[in-house]
C-alpha cells in the first residue's frame, strides 16, 4: 500500500511517556465513545487549527494587513492605527496563551 493518497489516514507509531497514555486512557474511558486514537485526532486537529491561526495572524501583522476585514489605506501604504495593534497584540497573546493550555 506503498504510496497510496486515496486513503486520508497514516499510521503514526513512537514511543510516548507511559503517564501521557495513562491520561489519554483514562480520558478515553469516561468520554462516552472515545479511543485512544480518537483523543489523540481530536487534540492535533485542535492544536494544527491553533497553528494555523496563529499564523494567520502573525502573517497578516507581517504584511500590514491587520486583523479586521478592511484595512484603511493611504496611497502611501497601509495607515497604522495603534488600536488596531494593540488588538493585533491581544489576538497573538490570546492564541499563544491557548497554545499553552491557559
Amino acid at each position: 500500500m506503498a504510496n497510496d493518497f486515496t486513503d486520508p489516514f497514516v499510521e503514526f507509531r513512537g514511543p510516548l511517556p507511559r503517564e501521557h497514555i495513562d491520561i489519554i486512557d483514562v480520558i478515553a474511558q469516561v468520554t462516552p465513545g472515545a479511543t485512544r486514537v480518537s483523543i489523540v485526532r481530536d487534540w492535533i486537529a485542535e492544536r494544527i487549527d491553533l497553528e494555523i491561526k496563529k499564523a494567520t495572524v502573525i502573517e497578516r501583522v507581517r504584511r500590514g494587513n491587520g486583523v479586521g476585514v478592511e484595512v484603511s489605506r493611504r496611497p502611501s501604504g497601509v495607515e497604522t492605527d495603534i488600536n488596531q495593534t494593540r488588538e493585533l497584540l491581544n489576538e497573538i497573546e490570546k492564541l499563544v496563551a491557548r497554545g499553552k493550555g491557559k
